[in-house]
């Protein structure tokens, strides 16, 4: 599993996602659209080279960190699931919300800081944004 973030808080896209999850209309469609061809040619661009150094041959399946704010359907998933031509015929709603979700995702961050530093090889995958209270297990790798 890898984890691909678009942005983080106040740096590179903040504001573009910002706008993706929370406009309406043509300048919905516009971000939207925007950040699909952003996911879309780093895809392009690095997944052999992601899937190279965790030794898989390619990854099948991709999904997405559900919402844990309420929205029926994230804009994430519908990007990653229908927009993306790389992710969307591999797409699989795995992941749900548990009902502590929103009040974990915190614990959840510090736990992949934690992890991403013990020194372990791992490969982790959510096309995400950030924790949002489900924490996909990372698998180790020697």
């Amino acid at each position: 599993m890898v984890p691909v973030s678009l942005a983080l808080k106040n740096e590179q896209y903040a504001n573009e996602l910002w706008r993706y999850k929370n406009t309406t209309g043509a300048q919905q469609h516009y971000f939207r659209t925007g950040l699909a061809a952003v996911l879309w040619r780093f895809l392009a661009l690095h997944e052999a080279c992601i899937a190279a150094h965790c030794a898989v041959p390619g990854f099948s399946v991709v999904t997405t960190v559900p919402s844990t704010s309420g929205r029926e359907v994230h804009p994430l998933r519908t990007m990653v699931a229908d927009m993306v031509g790389a992710t969307r015929g591999r797409y699989r709603d795995l992941l749900t919300p548990t009902p502590e979700a929103a009040a974990s995702a915190e614990r959840a961050l510090r736990r992949a800081t934690r992890l991403r530093h013990s020194g372990a090889r791992m490969c982790c995958s959510s096309t995400t944004p950030g924790p949002q209270g489900t924490t996909p297990s990372p698998q180790r790798r020697p």
